[in-house]
């Protein structure tokens, strides 16, 4: 893919995942406005097994954090005087908000799913104060859309369960699950409505940034799923799922042997229905063994 920026492959063998990011700049953008991020939650030299205080209840081990952040706003901002009037300040981006969620995400390092909450409150923070220092109209105020998850193994007198993850999302990105049964679960929901002057385009209402506080509910934006050996769980901006149905992607996820053959064709697939309006395009796509 040309232009493709950068993608990563990392086969976690003893946490029995394999993982795959990939970003695209797209055709309609200058530049990109998105962040991915992900690393195993604890060091190689940490024990895999701990003893819990109850041979026979079932505990946790959290084995990889990750985070999409889709930023946006910022249109038509303006660049602000240095000190003593000196050079210039480059005015705040959707790339600006997504970069301060990527190094939140990493800064606060969530391990569990109540905090998964606090470090997007935290995001949320860091993000505000940058519209706030004078009026600024909604296509000039930053903000993100966020997808956080935290992957857990589960254990029960020390025999492994399987694979558990918590997920934070706030906007439009998406989290699918794919079993290797074929089938496949949509575990997010969209926070979009129809935009009345155009129907063809949607409006995004909920994102990290643009209010004091985040809004977040049970029911629509935190969620857990467990998953057997061979399922795959699909992370992805609107990029991708704004040309691609739920059924297309579990498609070429199934058909694919190799997980980076799986991600890399998902982006080729968006970028060749739309070549020249593509958005910017982000995933994060894991297996389980």
């Amino acid at each position: 893919m040309a232009n493709e920026g950068k993608s990563y492959y990392t086969p976690y063998r003893d946490l029995g995942i394999e993982v795959f990011s990939a970003q695209h700049i797209g055709g309609a953008r200058k530049r990109r406005q998105e962040d991915v991020l992900f690393y195993r939650a604890f060091t190689k030299d940490q024990p895999l097994l701990q003893d819990p205080q109850d041979d026979s209840s079932e505990y946790e081990l959290t084995i990889l954090s990750g985070m999409i952040a889709d930023g946006m706003g910022g249109h038509h901002r303006k660049e602000k005087k240095g000190f003593l009037g000196i050079g210039h300040v480059p005015a705040a981006t959707g790339k600006t908000a997504s970069v301060i969620a990527a190094h939140t995400f990493r800064k606060e390092n969530p391990r569990d799913f109540a905090e998964l909450y606090s470090t997007a409150e935290a995001i949320n923070e860091a993000i505000y104060p940058l519209n706030k220092s004078r009026r600024l109209s909604h296509s000039e105020k930053i903000g993100t859309t966020l997808i956080e998850i935290v992957l857990a193994q589960r254990y029960r007198n020390r025999r492994f369960l399987g694979y558990r993850g918590y997920t934070l999302n706030v906007g439009n990105s998406r989290e699918l699950l794919v079993r290797c049964n074929g089938t496949y679960d949509q575990l997010t929901v969209d926070e979009v409505v129809t935009n009345p002057k155009k129907p063809s385009n949607e409006i995004i209402y909920n994102s990290v940034g643009q209010q004091p506080n985040i809004v977040v509910y049970t029911d629509d934006n935190y969620f857990q799923a467990d998953f057997n050996p061979s399922d795959s769980l699909l992370l992805c901006s609107d990029g991708i799922t704004r040309n691609q149905t739920n059924e297309e992607m579990t498609s070429i996820i199934l058909s694919e042997k190799t997980l980076p053959n799986a991600g890399r064709r998902l982006m080729e697939q968006s970028l060749r229905k739309e070549p020249e309006t593509a958005d910017n395009l982000s995933l994060l796509l894991v297996r389980f063994y």
